[in-house]
C-alpha cells in the first residue's frame, strides 16, 4: 500500500492537493470549530485518496485482462496461420494428386486406345489367319485329291509299262526266232529250192504280220465300242443323278413347306391355348364377381331381418289406428249427443246459448285436432305398408337373382372344368404332334443325308474312273491318233468338271438343309419362349439417377441388357451421351427395348454441363408421367455422385441439393424404395452426398457445418455438406430438353400404356 501511495504521489495525475495556508495549525491551541473543519478536510482528502486508489486497481485489472486477451488472440492468430499453411499444403498436395490422377487417367486412356487398336489388329490377324487356314485346308483337300489321282495314274502307268515290257519281250523272242530261221535259211541256200523256201518264209512272215495287224485293229474297234458303251452308261448315270437331284430338291422344298406349316400349326395351337387360358382367367374373374355378388346378397339377407322389425311396427301402428278409429266413433257419438242437446236448448235464454256456443267451439277444436291426428296416423300406416310391400318385392327379386346367379356360377364352373379338360387334351395332343413331327423330321433329314452321301460316293467313284481313263489315254500313244486322244481327254476333263460341280452342289444343298433345320429349330424354340413368357407379376421402376463415364460403360449397359426384353422392370437412365465421349456403348434415345420390353427402357441422353435448374425441372416433369403410365410398385435408385461439379469426370454442374431434391420426390411417392450407390471419384463430395441421403432415409435434418473429426481437412475450405454449383459451359438448351421429353412421351410412354392396357 505504501508503494502504491508513493507512486500515486509521484504520479502527476494523482497529485494531492496542498492544504491551504488558512488551515495551517497555529501555535495557540485551536478552537473547536477549527478542529472540526480540519477533521472534515482530512476526511474528504482521505476519501478522495481511497477512491483514486480503487480506480487505479480497476485500471490495473483491466490492463491485465487486456494483456491476457491480446496474448490469447496472438496465439489464436498463430494457430490460424499454422492451420492456413497446413491447408495450403494440403491443397497443393491435392492439386498434385489431381494432376497425377489426371495424367494417370490420360495415360490409361491412351493405353486403352492402344490396347483397343492392338485388339483390333489381332482380331483382323485372327480373321486373316482363319481365312488362310480355311484356304490352306481347302488347298490340302485339293492336293490330297490330286495326289490320289496321281497315285492312281502312276499305278495305271506302271501296269501299262509292265504290259509294254511283256510285249517287248515277246517281240524280242519273235525277232530271235526270225533270225534263227534266217540263219537256217542261209545255210540251206545252196540249192535252188533255197530261194523258193525263202520266198515262202517271207510270205509266211508277211501273212503273220497282217494277221497281227488285223487282230490289233479288232482290239482297237472293241475298245472303241467299250468306250462308246461306257460313255452311254455314264451319260445315263448323269441323267439319273440329275433326276434324283431334282427329286431330292422337290422333296426338300415339300419338307420345308411341311416343316413351316407344322411350325405355324404349333404356333396356332399355342395361341389357342393362350386364348383358352385368357378365357379361363376371365371366367375366373367373372366367378369371383359373382361370388362377391352372392356375399352382397347374403348381406341383404342379413338386412332382411330388419323387415320383421318393420312388420312389428306396422302391426303396432295398425293397433293404434284401430284404437283411434274407436275414439273417432266415440267422438261422433258425442257430437251427435251434443247436437241433440243443442236442439233441445234452442228455446233457452241467450246466456245459456252463449255458454253452449263456447262449449261447442271448444268441442269442434278438439274434434279437428283429433281428426288431424287420425289422418296423420292413417298416412303413416299407408307409408309403412308401402315400404313393407316394396321390401318384400325387393326380397323376392333378390332371391330370384341369387338363384339365377347360383345357376350361372354352376354353369360357368362346369364350362370352366370342360375348358380346362379341353386345354389339357389340346396340350397333350400338341406335345404328341410335336414329338411325332420332330421324330419324322429327324428321320427325313437322316434319310436325305444318307441319300446325299450315297450320291456323293457315286460321283467320287465316277471321278476316280474318269481319272483312270484319262491316265490310260495319256499313256497309250500307239493305238489311237493324237487328235482323237486329245479330244477324248478334253471330253473326259469336261465330264470330270461337271461331276465336280455336281459334287459341290450336293454338298452345298446338304449344308443348306442342315443349316435351315438348325435355324428353324432355334427360331421355333425362341418363339416358344416368347409365347410362354409370363405377364408382369409386379412393377419395378429402376431409376439410374446419375450416370457418367463408368456407369455408361459398365453399370448402365449391364442393367439395360439385363432388362432389355422385360416388361416387368422399367429402366430410366439419366446420363451423359454425346459425340467423342468415352465410352459410348449404349444409352441412345432410340434404345427403347425389344420384344416384351419394347417401350420399357427409357434413356435420357444429356449433353455436357447441365445445371441444377434444368436437371430438376426435367426430373420433376418426367417422374409424374412415369408414375401415371407405369404405376411402379418398387423404386430402385442408383445414386451416383459423378455428376457433381468437383468430380474428376468433369461432366455436369450439379450440386448435392439438386440430387437430394430428386430423391425426396421419389421418397414422397410413398412406395418401397431401395437406394444404391453409384459412381463418384471425389472422396469428399461422394461422402457429402451419401451422408445427406442417409439423413433423408433416417428422417433427420443434418447441420450444414461439418463437425471436426480425423478427416476434417478433406472438406476444406468451406467445411459444409452442401456443394457449390459449377461454371462449365452448358450445352443443353431448353429446346433440346423439351424435345427429349416429347420423344419419350409420344414414343415410349404411349407404347408402355398400350402394352399395360393389353
Amino acid at each position: 500500500m505504501r508503494d502504491e501511495l508513493e507512486k500515486s504521489r509521484h504520479n502527476p495525475h494523482y497529485e494531492l492537493t496542498s492544504i491551504p495556508s488558512t488551515f495551517s495549525i497555529p501555535e495557540q491551541q485551536p478552537s473547536i470549530e477549527t478542529n472540526t473543519l480540519l477533521q472534515k478536510q482530512y476526511q474528504d482528502i482521505k476519501d478522495k485518496l481511497e477512491q483514486r486508489i480503487n480506480e487505479l486497481h480497476l485500471k490495473e485489472n483491466e490492463c491485465v485482462t487486456l494483456k491476457a486477451k491480446v496474448d490469447t488472440y496472438e496465439s489464436k492468430e498463430k494457430d490460424l496461420q499454422h492451420y492456413i499453411s497446413i491447408l495450403k499444403e494440403s491443397i497443393l498436395i491435392k492439386d498434385q494428386q489431381v494432376n497425377m490422377i489426371q495424367s494417370e487417367i490420360n495415360d490409361l486412356r491412351t493405353r486403352l486406345k492402344e490396347k483397343d487398336s492392338i485388339i483390333e489388329k489381332k482380331n483382323s490377324k485372327i480373321q486373316s489367319t482363319r481365312l488362310d487356314r480355311q484356304q490352306c485346308e481347302y488347298d490340302l483337300q485339293e492336293s490330297k485329291q490330286q495326289l490320289d489321282i496321281r497315285d492312281r495314274k502312276i499305278n495305271v502307268l506302271n501296269r501299262k509299262i509292265e504290259n509294254l515290257e511283256e510285249q517287248l519281250r515277246d517281240k524280242s523272242t519273235q525277232i530271235a526266232l526270225t533270225r534263227a530261221k534266217l540263219t537256217a535259211v542261209t545255210t540251206t541256200a545252196s540249192t535252188i529250192n533255197v530261194q523258193q523256201q525263202t520266198s515262202i518264209t517271207t510270205n509266211t512272215l508277211v501273212s503273220n504280220l497282217e494277221t497281227t495287224i488285223g487282230e490289233k485293229e479288232r482290239l482297237i474297234e472293241k475298245l472303241r465300242e467299250q468306250k462308246h458303251t461306257l460313255d452311254i452308261e455314264h451319260q445315263e448315270e448323269i441323267e439319273q443323278l440329275q433326276k434324283t437331284l431334282n427329286d431330292t430338291r422337290l422333296k426338300l422344298e415339300q419338307k420345308e413347306k411341311d416343316y413351316y406349316e407344322g411350325q405355324n400349326h404349333i404356333i396356332e395351337l399355342n395361341e389357342q391355348i393362350n386364348n383358352a387360358k385368357s378365357l379361363l382367367q376371365r371366367r375366373e374373374i367373372h366367378i369371383q364377381t359373382l361370388e362377391q355378388q352372392i356375399i352382397n346378397l347374403k348381406q341383404i339377407k342379413i338386412d332382411s331381418s330388419d323387415t320383421t322389425k318393420l312388420e312389428y311396427e306396422n302391426r303396432s301402428l295398425q293397433d293404434r289406428l284401430s284404437s283411434y278409429e274407436l275414439e273417432r266413433t266415440e267422438m261422433k257419438r258425442e257430437i251427435e249427443w251434443m247436437q241433440q242437446e243443442f236442439e233441445q236448448q234452442k228455446n233457452l235464454p241467450l246466456s245459456t246459448m252463449n255458454d253452449s256456443i263456447e262449449q261447442e267451439q271448444q268441442y269442434e277444436l278438439t274434434l279437428n285436432k283429433k281428426q288431424q291426428r287420425i289422418e296423420e296416423l292413417e298416412q303413416a300406416v299407408r307409408e309403412s305398408l308401402q315400404i313393407t310391400t316394396e321390401r318384400e318385392y325387393a326380397m323376392t327379386q333378390q332371391k330370384r337373382k341369387i338363384k339365377t346367379l347360383q345357376n350361372e356360377i354352376e354353369h360357368l364352373r362346369t364350362e370352366n372344368n370342360e375348358q380346362s379338360q379341353i386345354i389339357l387334351q389340346l396340350q397333350f395332343e400338341l406335345n404328341e404332334r410335336k414329338r411325332q413331327y420332330e421324330q419324322r423330321l429327324e428321320e427325313q433329314i437322316k434319310h436325305l443325308d444318307n441319300a446325299f452321301i450315297s450320291q456323293q460316293e457315286k460321283i467320287l467313284a465316277e471321278l476316280s474312273e474318269k481319272d483312270s481313263q484319262i491316265a490310260d489315254l495319256e499313256m497309250d500313244r500307239t493305238s489311237i491318233g493324237a487328235s482323237n486322244r486329245a479330244n477324248t481327254i478334253e471330253r473326259l476333263n469336261t465330264e470330270k468338271q461337271q461331276l465336280h460341280n455336281q459334287l459341290k452342289e450336293l454338298t452345298e444343298i446338304r449344308m443348306k438343309i442342315i443349316q435351315n433345320h438348325m435355324a428353324s429349330k432355334q427360331e421355333y424354340e425362341d418363339k416358344e419362349k416368347l409365347v410362354s413368357f409370363s405377364p408382369r407379376i409386379y412393377h419395378l421402376l429402376l431409376v439410374e439417377k446419375i450416370q457418367d463415364e463408368t456407369s455408361t460403360s459398365s453399370v448402365s449397359r449391364s442393367l439395360q441388357e439385363a432388362f432389355y426384353c422385360s416388361s416387368k422392370v422399367l429402366t430410366v437412365s439419366l446420363h451423359k451421351y454425346e459425340a467423342g465421349f468415352f465410352p459410348i456403348n449404349s444409352g441412345g434415345l432410340d434404345e427403347i427395348g425389344e420384344t416384351w420390353g419394347r417401350g420399357f427402357n427409357i434413356n435420357v441422353p444429356l449433353h455436357h454441363g447441365i445445371n441444377d435448374d434444368q436437371y430438376l425441372s426435367l426430373f420433376m416433369r418426367l417422374l409424374p408421367k412415369i408414375n401415371s403410365s407405369f404405376q411402379p410398385e418398387v423404386f430402385v435408385v442408383q445414386c451416383g455422385a459423378d455428376t457433381l461439379f468437383v468430380d474428376p469426370m468433369k461432366s455436369f454442374n450439379l450440386t448435392t441439393k439438386c440430387i437430394i431434391n430428386c430423391i425426396e420426390q421419389i421418397i414422397n411417392s410413398n412406395k418401397p424404395t431401395l437406394l444404391l450407390g453409384g459412381g463418384g471419384y471425389n472422396i469428399a463430395d461422394t461422402a457429402r452426398l451419401w451422408t445427406l441421403i442417409t439423413g433423408i432415409c433416417l428422417n433427420e435434418k443434418l447441420d450444414n457445418d461439418i463437425p471436426e473429426h480425423d478427416y476434417f481437412s478433406y472438406y476444406g475450405p468451406d467445411f459444409t455438406l452442401e456443394t457449390w454449383p459449377g461454371n462449365r459451359t452448358n450445352k443443353n438448351s431448353q429446346k433440346y430438353i423439351d424435345s427429349l421429353l416429347d420423344y419419350i412421351e409420344h414414343n415410349q410412354i404411349d407404347i408402355m400404356k398400350h402394352k399395360i392396357c393389353q
